[in-house]
């Protein structure tokens, strides 16, 4: 939809979430692997369960710091489509700024979660900034849903 608009641009934003996707499907395994942990199988019967449960707990926050990674690449996807959608006259631009803008609530999340950085202030703005990018992702469906694209004549 966006290709003749920037094709680089175009070509980043489904990379990008292409390696959001492959990442999230790769994250899913560490949530499983702690079933089959603490499942009881015959094969983990000379590990004691004090062990196993930790090593479960390994995995969970692994998925925790999954989950920042895919969102870095998530940030991505949205900068360039909201670049993309600014420089277009398909959809309304101020959903590409909301894009633009909110994006750095994922980028700022999943940075500030994998080197550890904790602070209320930030997290204020970080959430602010993921509800609006959450409203312009909602409102982009809707729009393409109910108007649909806008064709120049």
């Amino acid at each position: 939809m966006f290709a003749p608009v920037s094709g680089s641009l175009s070509l980043i934003a489904a990379l990008a979430r292409l390696a959001m996707a492959v990442i999230m499907g790769v994250n899913l395994l560490f949530n499983v692997a702690p079933m089959l942990l603490l499942s009881g199988a015959e094969v983990l019967r000379g590990i004691d369960r004090a062990t196993l449960e930790t090593v479960a707990y390994g995995f969970f926050r692994a998925n925790e710091m999954g989950m920042y990674v895919w969102q870095l690449f998530f940030a991505l996807h949205l900068l360039a489509l909201g670049g993309m959608i600014v420089r277009s006259q398909l959809v309304p631009h101020l959903l590409g700024w909301m894009m633009l803008v909110g994006a750095f609530g994922y980028l700022g999340q999943g940075a500030a979660r994998l080197i550890a950085l904790d602070s209320g202030g930030l997290d204020i703005a970080l959430v602010a900034l993921l509800t609006l990018v959450t409203v312009a992702e909602l409102a982009f469906a809707l729009y393409l849903l109910i108007r649909g694209v806008r064709i120049s004549d």
